[in-house]
């Protein structure tokens, strides 16, 4: 599979999730053992899995090619285990949170990915089930919110009035 990848021109990049079969980080360390593959640096995930994403990018930042920015509040996470319940309460329960809002030092990834001079992409997601309009709404303002962290933190270039294009590498004075 990873020759097909790139023989097509693709990079594989191996993309850790809570609920699957690798998302503690013994689990992810082996699968970057038995294989060359890039790693999705998916910082909630990690957090929610055990890991810590600073550590993992100190000591495998050479193998990191994209990255998941992604805050997680490990008491909710906490409650769900407590309770034995299905994975799925992860986002019923919103586990994921805006930047800033939960137990990620995203600053520490930010310096992180700066440091081994990262160049691939940065996604910020925020993974919820918005079931009302109510939700809708609080979502669309969570992730201006998410757009003003990483402003602030000279993440956020104007392109137009229409588009704006994370620009994580550079800060603009």
């Amino acid at each position: 599979m990873i020759g097909r990848c790139r023989d097509r021109g693709y990079e594989p990049t191996f993309h850790p999730e809570t609920g699957t079969h690798v998302e503690a980080p013994w689990e992810i360390e082996r699968v970057l053992e038995v294989s060359d593959v890039g790693l999705c640096l998916e910082t909630g995930h990690m957090l929610l899995g055990g890991g810590d994403p600073v550590a993992m990018l100190r000591d495998r930042g050479d193998r990191v090619n994209h990255v998941h920015l992604k805050d997680a509040r490990l008491p909710v996470m906490a409650g769900i285990i407590a309770d034995e319940a299905p994975v799925t309460e992860i986002w019923t329960r919103e586990a994921f949170c805006a930047l800033g809002g939960g137990d990620l030092d995203a600053d520490a990834v930010l310096d992180g990915l700066r440091r081994i001079s990262f160049g691939g992409w940065l996604v910020v997601e925020q993974d919820i089930l918005p079931r009302s309009a109510e939700r809708f709404a609080r979502a669309a303002a969570e992730q201006r919110h998410n757009r003003e962290f990483l402003a602030a933190r000279g993440l956020l270039e104007e392109h137009s009035s229409e588009r704006r294009q994370l620009s994580p590498w550079h800060r603009s004075e």
